[in-house]
């Protein structure tokens, strides 16, 4: 793999912020309150502040207050910090792809509450978020003579986030959508709650146990984004509720975006959290964004997962394995040793962000040294995705983990165009394991013994084609025979350098076979020799 070259300046504010998402109990908390003293440019952060109140804060105040004076994101709040806040800590803005912030997409693409023609209004919003940023830049200056030099460690990139989730070894089905409740928009008396034995749930709390009618105008609301990838006229849906009693069993709800109508849900009592389904009602889903709809229907119901599926066989239990996969990336080549691998686990958050979690990474001989972890999507950095810059450890053989905080990650092109990958500012062999020498001398060793073997039986094949242990250049053909496990240095003689040969593999007669074999083995013993 060629080593990407990640260049550019970034036009964020926030080249500091760190979004952390703690991963114990509740699945999903909400980002740390956001606190910045300067940004990048050497401006101070009332410029910031200053620039949004004559810019983006105009509009939303003017046509969004009736909802996000309070409604999250409070971008209307008539508190100007904390509507500057509600934009930057819940990424509604992209400096960088600036059509692409959740404030322009929202008006483009969803046609959410638009104030006239929506793509006008998108044009407008995005005019002030350039203007915004314009500012920012303005206000300080940064140093880019010289040119800074590149030093981070890169992955490859995954495939198409689309095909991670359908085609990996772990795919999740593509007919089961797992709404998370952290990621609901909820109105009022509807409230998202956390306890220690509940963990995190939504619900209304009691009121004298009434039931309030479906078009009651003081109903309490949750909405959840979700996105359909296998069209269906059989989903239905699924709600791991805790309905105590005949007076807290029952929500109405609404897939508004296929006008689906309100639906009474009355749960049977359960005894404690248990997994219910919306009876009698099956729904046709088109490929697509939707919006599911919770309404109130009896105070102190409570639900905390939602699962739409056209999968008859569902099964509760398992409902959390379903949309998420795990990302593995081989280092070998980076680290020129075999079998290290970065793996971090992903969800499909919702229509506008995955959830990233449980970086690690395995290693079955030497410790790693690994620091500052930076996730690109489409070969791209936004410091709002910041959590892992703060690792800095040696990780071993028996202690693979590097972070217990999860983060949220904002989707560039969505699942059918986004590709992940990472940089390290530093990866390297701990020098305490595996001395610096040793890399040097394991190359001079397989050039003296290995080397002459494969130049002089594999040259044709294999200076190119892979495993190209016969490359021209010594030191690649060292380093491919090691990462890509071309051979065994516990049992020589099951390395693919001799077994490929006495299975008659471009070398003449089953005796001129076995003889070429025989220098591999003879070759890899002394070889060994020289390795740590």
């Amino acid at each position: 793999m060629s080593k990407k070259v990640f260049k550019g300046t970034t036009l964020f504010l926030l080249a500091t912020l760190m979004v952390i998402y703690n991963n114990c109990g509740s699945p999903f908390r909400s980002p740390t309150a956001l606190y910045f003293k300067s940004n990048i440019y050497g401006g101070a952060a009332e410029v910031s502040y200053d620039a949004f109140s004559k810019t983006v804060y105009p509009i939303t105040r003017t046509n969004c207050v009736s909802c996000h004076a309070t409604q999250q994101p409070a971008h209307a709040s008539p508190d100007l910090k904390t509507a500057h806040d509600a934009v930057i800590s819940n990424f509604k803005v992209n400096f960088s792809d600036i059509p692409s912030s959740r404030m322009v997409k929202k008006l483009r693409e969803d046609n959410h509450n638009c104030w006239g023609n929506c793509e006008d209004n998108a044009l407008e919003m995005e005019a002030a978020i350039s203007d915004w940023n314009d500012a920012i830049k303005a206000s300080g200056t940064i140093s880019t003579d010289p040119a800074p030099v590149d030093t981070n460690t890169y992955t490859a990139q995954s495939k198409f986030m689309i095909e991670e989730f359908t085609f990996s070894e772990n795919g999740i089905k593509l007919n089961v959508v797992n709404l998370n409740g952290e990621a609901a928009m909820l109105n009022p008396p509807m409230v998202r709650s956390t306890t220690v034995m509940d963990g995190s749930y939504f619900s209304v709390p009691n009121n004298l146990n009434t039931t309030i009618p479906s078009d009651s105008p003081t109903a309490g609301l949750a909405s959840l984004n979700f996105v359909i990838r296998q069209s269906s006229s059989n989903y239905k849906i699924w709600g791991l509720v805790n309905a105590p009693n005949l007076d807290d069993n029952g929500f109405y709800t609404n897939i508004i975006t296929r006008k689906s109508g309100v639906k009474t849900w009355e749960i049977p009592v359960t005894n404690g959290w248990e997994w219910r389904q919306l009876e009698n009602n099956i729904f046709s889903l088109p490929v697509g964004n939707h919006t599911l709809q919770i309404r109130e229907r009896k105070d102190g119901t409570k639900i905390k997962q939602v699962v739409i599926t056209s999968d008859d066989t569902f099964n509760g239990a398992n409902a959390a394995e379903l949309t998420g996969i795990t990302l593995s990336y081989d280092l070998s080549v980076q680290l020129k040793i075999p079998g290290i691998i970065f793996k971090i686990d992903v969800i499909d958050f919702d229509p506008y962000s995955y959830k990233f979690q449980n970086p690690r990474l395995i290693t079955s001989s030497a410790n790693i040294k690994i620091k500052n972890i930076k996730l690109l999507v489409n070969n791209s950095y936004n410091p709002q995705h910041s959590t892992y810059t703060l690792i800095d450890k040696a990780v071993t053989p028996t202690d693979a983990k590097l972070s217990d905080f999860a983060m949220l990650v904002i989707k560039d092109k969505g699942l059918n165009g986004d590709k992940i990958s990472f940089s390290f500012e530093e990866l390297k062999i701990d020098s305490g394991t595996i001395p610096d020498t040793g890399l040097a001398a394991s190359q001079e060793s397989f050039r003296i013994n290995v080397y002459p073997v494969s130049r002089t039986n594999c040259i044709n094949c294999h200076t190119s084609q892979n495993p190209a242990h016969a490359h021209n250049d010594y030191k690649q053909a060292h380093d491919i025979v090691v990462t890509q496990n071309v051979v065994n240095f516990t049992t020589i003689a099951s390395s693919k350098l001799v077994t490929k040969v006495k299975g008659r593999h471009n070398c003449g007669t089953q005796t001129q076979c076995d003889a070429i074999a025989s220098q591999f083995e003879v070759a890899i013993t002394e070889w060994k020799k020289s390795r740590p």
